[in-house]
């Protein structure tokens, strides 16, 4: 789920760009500053700074990608087939002294308590 502010998040045209750093550099060359032209334009003032940056060869646009790792190979991942549903739960026995039986039917079961009783 995305924040308010990622919603928000407005992309701008490259002549956009373009646009608001010619109006920076007339902004810092009458003397004023970054945060000055980013409230004019209503811009972001670290938006501002990042367009000037890359425009400058300061900073990189995007982060290269890592090249893939040699040894990895492309795979397919298929679904697995369908499951047959499972078969009903085992009854498990608990009796007295750490009595425990498993693995008997129903009628086994009482076959059993019958014989013990």
């Amino acid at each position: 789920m995305q924040s308010d502010a990622a919603r928000a998040r407005r992309v701008y045209s490259m002549p956009e760009h373009q646009a608001a750093l010619m109006h920076l550099r007339r902004v810092l060359d009458d003397g004023g500053t970054v945060a000055r032209a980013a409230a004019e334009l209503r811009i972001p003032k670290h938006t501002l700074y990042t367009w000037r940056d890359v425009a400058e060869g300061r900073r990189r646009r995007k982060r290269p990608e890592a090249p893939m790792r040699s040894g990895f190979k492309a795979v397919t991942v298929i679904p697995p087939a369908a499951v047959a549903p499972a078969a009903a739960p085992a009854i498990v026995v608990h009796g007295p002294r750490g009595l425990r039986v498993e693995g008997l039917s129903v009628d086994g079961i009482a076959a059993l308590l019958r014989a013990l009783d």
